[in-house]
């Protein structure tokens, strides 16, 4: 394990003795502290994480058991909290050890089973680590990567395990007559050196140390959580001298003969480790160890060290050894970490410089991107680490109580380096604008609302309706609704009691729907494909185009300016696939982290005027929001976001770009389809034409040419007609061209474009 913090495992959950401990399963308590550190004016009712079953959860923070830990946990609790707006708890006993919030995270019920072996990773008992030691990295590396918590980001600042002197030791020692450096470890050679004349007398520990809370040497066996692990010791050393003074003092080798020269030296943690670095090194070293794993035993430990010039062990970052002036105690610097050795149980050098992990819940990122955003930016530096460590240790000096002192630590820390924290935060999008990419704001689009910094754009609900850049739905007037959730003007609004639709004015029933239109429209179709319908080659009604392009044939290259800028940063345009009077329809990669991930086709809409008018924009608003909404059709094109610039000049609309050949040009080069091609077409469309009219959306314009067959399958376009006054259609193609046989049986799909 990773010395001190990470043996602590063994600390809030004891209940035995020390010689035979029994560890149960944490009970995880709020730490709830107060009071507000930000002060920020937040309006609503504290945001939640909503699971995918539709329940919902706190943000759960672990509280740790050392000091660097707490003040980080508390960090993230005041700025999700107090600034984002987050409910946030703070838990207690679950980091006692850095693994354990590496298995809550992977919903691991039972944190001592190795295996996992019952587990729930939908429902974490916490949703981040904070400071995640070796051997929590360790661990973590171990779970099923279906179960793995991501690492979001090491921290910028080192931690470190090993002995420590006191400052005016070293100096007492440096400015003697051998000039010694007690910071070294070659001054602790008893071959070459007499570095006890600097300590006190190794039974002034006795004197500071209850023998009450000193851990008897004949307690730490193999079985003992405080394992000296002698028989690695013998193994590496080929040294049997393990036996203690009065079963609490070892006595290295190097002074046995005569243990008056023997340098005072107390640790918690590693005994097993701490044997043989004394041994390797020549240090003359009368050894005692303190039993750890409660305040009380910490607070013996350190009174202790505070009041004797002692060689001890002690870990950084903590503010436990930090004296009234701020001072903190000297690193003793061992030979060079040898990894291959300690991992053979061979400790004849020092501990390595790690580096903490912070780890969040694998599934975060698609429960709460705000808060998954702050997690992976989040990082800090030693000399964040050191003033808050410092700050920690003067309020607790003044007696203020633990927690208080940590949590005020981090206010203070807030207070003076918002620049640095705020760069860590998403973009806080005024009232009527979103972020999709975390980055840049963009307008609200029709049929969402927007409600301020930090909130997702939330579909306008049935009954209301949500104009461009809405920053709160609007109710219909004299108690009229909608057909759907996501209209975009009053003028989506109807008086049509529940279950009836406003058809031309009409209220109708979905059965009346069916007879009026479903079923001509499809007959009408089908019968198109047994005759071998000649006509139509329109792919795509509307207009749009970057003014240049227009008219431009398909295979025209086009570039980045051609893309309004708010897609320039997210798409990487190709070229033109079509093109009409006002529109164009470009081939573009959508683009993650400077890789291609996947095609897209990009329909862009100029205003045929100065801008696009009202009515224009209610129209392609609907269409985009009616798209979004029938996502979940297998029939249907994935829509991917639109958007207009703020100049009110284009409107755009990214859908995946499906690669195929129009309905009519198959039939003209292949004849008729046969009855039962014909009829399983007709029952595809049907299918996609139902979730159309589940939203109260009617087609008009079912034809060979609004239905594609791409390599495999057949696709249908079932185009909702929104051809309106002042548009201008053309063959605003979505797809390139292919060969290739129609073959009896084939799968079908369609398409909303």
């Amino acid at each position: 394990m990773r010395g001190g913090r990470d043996m602590r495992i063994v600390g809030l959950w004891l209940v035995a003795s020390v010689a035979n401990t029994v560890i149960a399963v944490p009970n995880l308590t709020d730490v709830g502290l107060s009071p507000t550190c930000l002060y920020r004016n937040l309006s609503g009712p504290l945001k939640t994480l909503q699971y995918a079953d539709k329940s919902t959860s706190t943000f759960k923070v672990p509280y740790a058991s050392w000091a660097s830990a707490q003040v980080l946990s508390q960090v993230v609790s005041i700025i999700l909290k107090e600034y984002m707006g987050y409910s946030v708890e703070l838990l207690n006993n679950a980091a006692s050890s850095s693994s354990y919030p590496i298995w809550y995270m992977a919903g691991c019920v039972d944190p001592d089973d190795a295996t996992c072996a019952v587990h729930d990773i939908n429902f974490p008992k916490i949703h981040v680590s904070i400071e995640t030691w070796q051997y929590g990295k360790d661990k973590a590396g171990t779970l099923p990567v279906d179960l793995r918590p991501t690492l979001v980001q090491v921290y910028d600042y080192p931690t470190y395990t090993g002995f420590y002197v006191w400052e005016d030791t070293v100096n007492v020692a440096a400015d003697g007559d051998d000039h010694l450096a007690l910071d070294y470890f070659k001054a602790y050679d008893a071959r070459l050196h007499e570095p006890h004349v600097y300590f006190d007398p190794w039974r002034k520990m006795l004197d500071l140390v209850p023998s009450n809370y000193i851990v008897r040497c004949s307690a730490m066996g193999p079985t003992s959580s405080f394992n000296r692990r002698a028989a690695d010791y013998i193994k590496a050393t080929n040294n049997t001298q393990l036996d203690c003074l009065d079963d609490i003092v070892w006595i290295s080798p190097a002074c046995r003969a005569n243990t008056s020269k023997c340098v005072p030296t107390v640790v918690q943690y590693d005994y097993g480790k701490v044997i043989q670095q004394i041994f390797f090194l020549n240090m003359p070293a009368a050894l005692v160890m303190v039993a750890y794993g409660t305040a009380e035993q910490d607070v013996v430990y350190y009174n202790a060290i505070h009041h004797g010039r002692f060689l001890f062990g002690w870990y950084q970052p903590d503010d436990s050894l930090i004296d009234a002036s701020g001072r903190l105690p000297i690193r003793v610097q061992l030979p060079a970490n040898n990894a291959l050795e300690h991992s053979q149980g061979i400790f004849r050098t020092g501990n390595a410089d790690f580096f903490p992990r912070n780890y969040i819940w694998n599934k975060l990122i698609d429960v709460d991107r705000f808060s998954w955003y702050l997690m992976s930016r989040m990082s800090f530096y030693s000399q964040d680490m050191d003033s808050m460590m410092i700050r920690s240790r003067q309020l607790k000096n003044q007696k203020l109580a633990t927690d208080a002192a940590i949590r005020q630590s981090a206010c203070d820390w807030i207070t003076s380096n918002q620049d640095r924290w705020k760069s860590w935060l998403p973009a806080e999008c005024d009232a009527g604008s979103y972020t999709s990419n975390l980055v840049d704001c963009t307008p609200c689009q029709a049929g969402r609302f927007c409600p301020g910094p930090l909130h997702e754009m939330v579909t306008c609900p049935s009954g209301s309706f949500c104009p461009f850049k809405s920053s709160a739905p609007i109710l219909c007037p004299g108690g009229g609704t909608t057909l759907f959730p996501g209209a975009t003007s009053v003028d989506d609004c109807t008086k049509c009691p529940p279950g009836k639709y406003d058809i031309a004015g009409a209220c109708a029933s979905a059965s009346e729907m069916v007879g009026w239109v479903v079923i001509p429209a499809v007959a009408a179709a089908i019968g198109f494909m047994l005759a071998g319908y000649k006509g139509y080659r329109m792919i795509n009604r509307g207009s749009g185009d970057s003014r240049r392009l227009i008219g431009a044939p398909t295979g025209t290259p086009a570039c980045q300016r051609d893309l309004p800028h708010p897609l320039r940063r997210k798409y990487q345009v190709v070229q033109v696939l079509g093109s009409g009077a006002f529109g164009v329809v470009l081939e573009a990669w959508q683009m993650s982290n400077g890789t291609r991930t996947a095609r897209r086709a990009i329909k862009l809409v100029h205003a045929q005027r100065t801008t696009l008018t009202a009515k224009e924009l209610r129209r392609l608003d609907r269409e985009s929001l009616l798209l979004s909404q029938l996502m979940q059709e297998k029939f249907i094109v994935n829509y991917v976001e639109s958007g207009r610039s703020e100049d009110l000049q284009v409107y755009w609309c990214v859908m995946e770009l499906i690669e195929g050949r129009p309905m009519d040009v198959v039939l003209n080069s292949h004849g008729p389809l046969s009855e039962t091609h014909a009829i399983k077409l007709g029952l595809d469309m049907c299918s996609a034409l139902k979730s159309m009219h589940n939203l109260g959306v009617i087609h008009r314009d079912v034809k060979p040419a609004n239905i594609m067959r791409v390599e495999g399958s057949l696709i249908y376009r079932t185009e909702a007609s929104t051809t309106h006054e002042g548009t201008v259609t053309g063959n605003l193609r979505t797809m390139q061209s292919q060969t290739g046989s129609l073959a009896e049986g084939e799968a079908t799909k369609s398409i909303a474009s």
